[in-house]
């Protein structure tokens, strides 16, 4: 607990991720869901463990831009794709 006159200053940022379209598990995602690779808005777990030298992408159904909010859903037809995308990729 802080007392009178204490000061608290909390910084927390990371850079933004690169791709690593080159790894070859990660080129193996994308050509299992047959999606097009975009950016992704905002920060996630992704930007630290690239900064950590571990590839890494967030994949999953549902709209980024709907993320946390009231408004967030996910249709089957998506769910039946990751599931399919990741069944394919521990396949091969």
């Amino acid at each position: 607990m802080l007392g009178f006159g204490d000061e608290l200053e909390l910084e927390d940022y990371s850079l933004a991720s690169p791709p690593n379209l080159d790894d070859q598990l990660l080129t193996a995602l994308v050509e299992a869901s047959g999606s097009t690779p975009r950016a992704k808005l905002g920060w996630t777990d992704v930007s630290f463990f690239s900064s950590r030298g571990v590839p890494a992408a967030n994949f999953g159904p549902g709209d980024p831009q709907l993320a946390h909010t009231a408004g967030e859903w996910v249709g089957r037809d998506q769910l039946e794709l990751v599931a399919a995308s990741l069944d394919k990729l521990i396949s091969t």
